[in-house]
């Protein structure tokens, strides 16, 4: 029995001495902004494209720890429309959902792309390629922040193949289609947390 509880005593110093000599990781740090500026979308129709310009807001929260960026937390408002607030955390190798997520930092600049691929890769007529291989339906998005002005932007862009019949063809061919909407604006920092 006296063997047990110094090897309980002998394992619980060793834990202890194990926590104090771990290095201290040091505290995350999150900045929060407030970005009023404009949306610009692009919608095909059939063969034309309609586009549509109107003011927006966007609160973005920015964590970080040791100069790396651990999670970025949009909350873009439409028209004074609360849309859903969309959370960004690094994602280098697709997940279940086909959807990848890249932070790529510098001094002077944040960059994060976001793709997602579902369904299966098809020869579809994109821009001027007739058999460009694409995935059936592709969403990727790309802000950029600059860390001195505060400057943001971001594209989303929603690629969509469609079976599609050319005038005078004898059969339909595939091709994409893309909607395209862009956030633009000057950041300030806010002084309350709204997440």
């Amino acid at each position: 029995m006296v063997g047990v509880q110094n090897n309980i005593r002998i394992f619980v110093a060793l834990g202890v001495m194990s926590l104090m000599l771990a290095p201290v990781s040091s505290l995350a740090k999150t900045v929060f902004l407030e970005c009023d500026g404009q949306f610009e979308t692009s919608t095909a129709i059939g063969g034309m494209v309609e586009t549509e310009q109107y003011d927006g807001a966007l609160y973005l929260s920015v964590e970080a720890d040791d100069f790396a960026v651990r999670r970025v937390k949009l909350l873009p408002f439409e028209r004074s429309t609360r849309l859903a607030a969309i959370e960004l955390t690094p994602r280098p190798r697709a997940a279940d959902n086909g959807q990848v997520t890249v932070f790529a930092a510098s001094e002077d600049e944040l960059v994060i792309t976001q793709n997602e691929a579902r369904g299966q890769m098809v020869n579809a007529l994109v821009g001027d390629d007739p058999l460009a291989l694409t995935p059936e339906s592709l969403y990727t998005m790309e802000l950029r922040l600059n860390r001195f002005s505060g400057y943001i932007s971001i594209a989303w862009h929603d690629h969509q193949v469609r079976d599609v019949k050319p005038e005078g063809a004898l059969r339909s061919i595939k091709k994409r289609f893309s909607n395209t909407k862009t956030f633009a604006a000057d950041c300030n920092t806010m002084k309350q947390r709204i997440f």
